[in-house]
Formats: C-alpha cells, sequence, structure tokens
C-alpha cells in the first residue's frame, strides 16, 4: 500500500514538473506575443477607463457614431460587411510590414496593439454604457470572435516585424554584430499567410453579421 501510494506521489511530481517545464518553454518561446498582447490588453484597459471621464457632449458624438457604424452595418451586404471588416485590419498590419523595414520602428510597432486594444475598449465600453446589457450579445457574438482573431495575426505580425527591424538596426549599429534572422522573402511570405488569416476573420465577421444581426439590433 505504501509503495502505491509512493509511486501515486512521484508521478504526480513528475507531471507537474512536466507541466511546469512546459509552461516554462511556453513563456520563452512566446514571449514576444505575449508581450503584445498585454499592450492589447493595456489599451482595452486604458480605453474602458476613459469612459467615466467623458462629459455629455462627448457621449453624444459617441452615440452618433455608433449610431451610424450599427446602421451601416445593418444595411450592408455581405460583401461589404466583408471589406470594410477586412480593410481596418488590413491597414495596422500594411503599417507593420513597412515598420519592419525600418531599423528605428520598434516603438511604433509595439503601439500597434495598444491603438487596437485602445479602439476596442473604448467602443465596446461606449456601447453598454448607452445601451446596457442589451449590447452584450452584440458585443460577444457578433464583434468580440472576429477582434479576438485579427488581434492574434496582428500580434504575429508585430513580432515578425520587430525582427526585421531589430536586424536592419544590428546593420547600421557599429557597436554590435549583426546576427542572422528573417529573410526578406520569407517574411513578405508571412505577411501574405497573414493576409489571408485576416481576410478569414473578415469574413468569419460578415458572416456573423449576416446570420445574427437581427437578434442583436441596438
Amino acid at each position: 500500500m505504501n509503495r502505491t501510494r509512493s509511486f501515486g506521489l512521484d508521478g504526480k511530481r513528475r507531471k507537474a514538473g512536466y507541466y511546469k517545464r512546459y509552461f516554462l518553454f511556453f513563456i520563452r518561446e512566446n514571449w514576444l506575443i505575449l508581450l503584445f498582447g498585454f499592450l492589447f490588453i493595456f489599451g482595452v484597459w486604458i480605453g474602458t477607463s476613459f469612459i467615466g471621464s467623458f462629459q455629455g457632449e462627448t457621449l453624444d458624438q459617441l452615440l452618433i457614431l455608433l449610431n451610424g457604424f450599427v446602421s451601416r452595418r445593418e444595411g450592408q451586404e455581405m460583401r461589404q460587411t466583408f471589406l470594410s471588416t477586412f480593410f481596418s485590419s488590413f491597414w495596422p498590419a500594411a503599417l507593420l510590414f513597412f515598420c519592419g523595414f525600418c531599423a528605428i520602428s520598434q516603438p511604433l510597432i509595439a503601439l500597434v496593439p495598444f491603438f487596437k486594444g485602445l479602439g476596442f475598449g473604448l467602443s465596446a465600453s461606449t456601447m453598454l454604457s448607452i445601451y446596457g446589457s442589451s449590447a452584450m450579445g452584440y458585443l460577444i457574438v457578433l464583434l468580440l470572435p472576429g477582434t479576438i482573431l485579427s488581434t492574434l495575426v496582428l500580434l504575429f505580425c508585430c513580432k515578425e516585424s520587430l525582427g526585421l527591424s531589430c536586424m536592419f538596426f544590428q546593420v547600421i549599429n557599429p557597436l554590435q554584430m549583426p546576427s542572422e534572422g528573417t529573410s526578406v522573402g520569407d517574411y513578405c511570405v508571412k505577411y501574405i499567410i497573414f493576409t489571408a488569416c485576416l481576410a478569414g476573420t473578415s469574413a468569419l465577421e460578415s458572416l456573423l453579421f449576416q446570420m445574427f444581426s437581427s437578434y442583436f439590433a441596438l
């Protein structure tokens, strides 16, 4: 009985050690993605915190903008929703693509996920403050899935752009030996894949609006 219990405890310790090593390996391999994800979440938090400081006139202007956004989405065909959603995510990705070829664009790259989160936080908190709980389903079903997926793609864009930008910085920095990094060809191929992923997330969001927007009308 004692031997069986000891085997059970050893097995639990080995399993716990395995999970710990895997967790540390995951953090080590993906720390840049996690850092950019933190910047996005920080932007969402800042955006939601701003709502409490807005005056009535500012909220009225935001209400006009939101009503315009909602009414346009409700009146759009699926193709129009796809294009508007795709280009809203494509332009930040295009900016990140060109930032990769600039040796000093690292701060700008870090700001992209922050402002993405800031915009979503402002929009979501404004909807909730104006429409109340009736906006919850609209946000969760229609906006949140596409936002999460497109943000994940942008986080990988940030990682690749930062890597190429740092490689160019090492080339022009006489105090640092240049190290091997991502080739420009591989960089462009990855961005083609990222663009295809953004098109997929836009298609998903436009499909959700087509199928469920009538159930969550504001």
